[in-house]
């Protein structure tokens, strides 16, 4: 499903980021202040207009999922709305969202009073169509940022089945206000022009003054206030807190354009009520989840079409030397039905049908009920279903009796696959189950050419691309996925899921990879991640540094290692390891708080590939040895 969202009153783009930033298309736009609107449509590609919300008809507005607004607007930001009840512009929301119907929305208050005031007005009107749920966020314990700020919001959602879950703090970094701040030699000089009479300051050292009890007082975290600015005393004295650090402070990127031409005092009242684009990014993430069809079905459904995907790879790499014979159909219409392949060779038709499932061994009634189904393709040509499970040989023998219908099943296809390494890998690290017991045989009927073993030519590939990929943010990416690829070839017996670009339910901390250990795995270090640290879950992480890690990237990574969610592990992968301090890091975690955080290199990696090329030991053997090396009473 594509997600698109409307955003009312979009202030400077505060919004539109976050909801860009979360994946969503911005379908349409509204802001009735006209230089807020310039500066919204010279940072943002999408269509924006200069309307307030009793100005926009909701029947010319485009199909969209979310609806984010900023309700009300404070009168000074918007002097043409004064005249307006906020009543009003409730009543106007509220037929926007009757008459779109969108699957969500997401409300944003100026106070507490605000949002009490839409709730006592609302809640009976939409409660039949949309669960509620409404809280105070405060951007501190969510971001680390050192703001005094809360955030007003309520989420609404179509499906009353679901339940959403507001941004929690996980304990996040605290940052110094430092950080957010420009360099003295930066700052225009017209932030140290102001008048100083009626400017009280108490307690005269370097650092940040916020406007409290009628003088300005010395404060380790910032306070709005757009009448009185902050003030900064740094090496050239005092000075107002300046746009682009307010926009810092708001998680505004760096590259975000605020013209200075613009109206000064317009533009910090604006950007001192802008929400915080983490924040709402976070909150947008969580919303998504609703979004989603059910996560079973959604996992069912990757696995499936990742299953036909490689059965057609191979189809076409076995093929692609051409054959004057062969022929190859994908989804195929027989009559009244629609097969996944099709197969015609020397004048014979093989219909192949796809099921993936996550169990090694199906019971024996569903796979009649599938053979019962292939009868329609017996008169058309030869049906054969193709299995992601283990079929015993005798089963696979009556159902060829009964329904002559031919079954390939994992094994088979492991045989077959045998001759593409990259495709193998992608199979078996996509199975839910080991697949050490399992005997690799051609099938007994319907056989198709095997090509050529090409094993040597593609792992020598791997090694030479992860040699070649230069260190640095340009090229993570690559590097990102090339060990993922490296770590399906070798440890892909092991592990299944490997879902990517995750961030945790705030959506402030990002891991690259998670992997489940698989059922029925027998290896020593796998069995010990799962009964000594009671996990099935290991997180990966990819650092395309030049220089080691640090310790900084080992305890920023643990704190997103929970026992709760069965997920204490995490591998971080860097090009030249970890240093000194990084491993005291590793091995603290370890003792203190029982979570483990092992880190590997490229060479790491490179000796992994070796030892699966030579199949004398398994590459987890690997990380046992990594594992020792950390315990403690090392």
């Amino acid at each position: 499903m594509e997600r698109t969202a409307v955003v009312i009153n979009a202030g400077l783009g505060s919004l539109s980021l976050g909801l860009s930033m979360a994946g969503f298309k911005i379908v349409a736009a509204f802001e009735p202040d006209d230089k807020a609107v310039k500066i919204h449509m010279s940072n943002w590609d999408v269509p924006i207009s200069k309307r307030s919300i009793s100005d926009i008809d909701p029947y010319k507005l485009p199909d969209f999922n979310l609806l984010a607004v900023r309700l009300p607007l404070p009168p000074s930001i918007a002097p043409e709305l004064r005249r307006l009840e906020p009543r009003q512009e409730t009543y106007n929301l509220m037929e926007i969202v009757t008459t779109c119907k969108p699957h969500a929305f997401l409300l944003f208050f100026s106070n507490h009073l605000a949002m009490k005031l839409f709730l006592d007005t609302c809640r009976t009107n939409i409660a039949e169509n949309y669960s509620l749920f409404y809280n105070k966020i405060s951007i501190s314990l969510i971001t680390g940022m050192p703001v005094q700020e809360n955030l007003f919001c309520i989420v609404g959602l179509s499906d009353k089945s679901r339940q959403f879950e507001f941004p929690t703090s996980s304990s996040p970094v605290a940052f110094e206000l430092e950080k957010y701040l420009q360099p003295s030699e930066s700052v225009n000089l017209w932030y140290y022009k102001f008048r100083t009479n009626n400017m009280q300051i108490h307690h005269a050292t370097p650092g940040l003054y916020c406007w409290h009890n009628h003088f300005y007082e010395k404060t380790d975290t910032v306070q709005w206030n757009y009448i009185k600015i902050p003030l900064v005393q740094d090496d050239r004295g005092y000075r107002r807190i300046t746009h682009r650090e307010i926009a810092n402070l708001k998680a505004f990127p760096s590259y975000y354009h605020l013209p200075d031409s613009q109206d000064r005092q317009w533009l910090y009242t604006k950007l001192m009520y802008a929400e915080n684009v983490t924040v709402i990014k976070s909150l947008v993430n969580a919303i998504t989840q609703t979004l989603e069809p059910d996560p079973w079905k959604t996992q069912s459904f990757y696995r499936g079409t990742l299953f036909e995907d490689l059965f057609y790879d191979y189809l076409n790499k076995t093929f692609e030397n051409g054959s004057s014979n062969i022929t190859i159909e994908r989804e195929p219409i027989i009559g009244k039905h629609r097969a996944d392949f099709a197969v015609i060779q020397n004048n014979k038709t093989y219909y192949f049908e796809l099921k993936w499932y996550s169990k090694k061994v199906l019971p024996e009634a569903i796979i009649y009920s599938l053979c019962e189904r292939q009868k329609y393709l017996v008169k058309g040509g030869i049906p054969v279903l193709v299995l992601s499970s283990v079929v015993a040989t005798d089963l696979k023998e009556r159902c060829f009796s009964k329904y002559n219908v031919i079954i390939w099943d994992i094994g088979n296809l492991l045989w077959f696959f045998d001759s593409f390494p990259e495709l193998k890998n992608e199979l078996v690290a996509a199975l839910g189950y080991s697949v050490d017991d399992i005997t690799t045989e051609p099938p007994a009927q319907g056989l198709l050419l095997k090509a050529e073993d090409k094993n040597n030519e593609d792992n020598t590939s791997l090694e030479q691309r992860l040699k070649a990929i230069i260190p640095g943010i340009n090229t993570f990416r690559e590097y990102e996925d090339v060990c993922i690829e490296i770590l399906k070839y070798t440890l892909g017996d092991y592990l299944t899921l490997w879902k990517k670009q995750e961030e945790s339910n705030n959506g402030l901390y990002r891991f690259d990879l998670c992997c489940k250990i698989k059922s029925g795995v027998n290896q020593d270090f796998f069995e010990t991640i799962k009964n000594y640290f009671n996990t099935k879950y290991i997180v990966f992480e990819f650092k395309n540094y030049s220089e080691q890690i640090t310790q900084k990237e080992i305890y920023t990574t643990e704190k997103y290692l929970y026992e709760k969610a069965l997920r204490k592990v995490a591998v971080i992968i860097s090009r030249t390891g970890a240093d000194e301090n990084a491993l005291k890091a590793i091995r603290g975690c370890l003792r203190e708080t029982g979570k483990l955080i092992i880190c590997l290199s490229d060479s790491s990696l490179l000796d992994m590939i070796k030892i699966k090329d030579q199949g004398e030991r398994e590459p987890a053997e690997f990380l046992d040895t990594v594992l020792d090396e950390i315990s403690p009473l090392n």
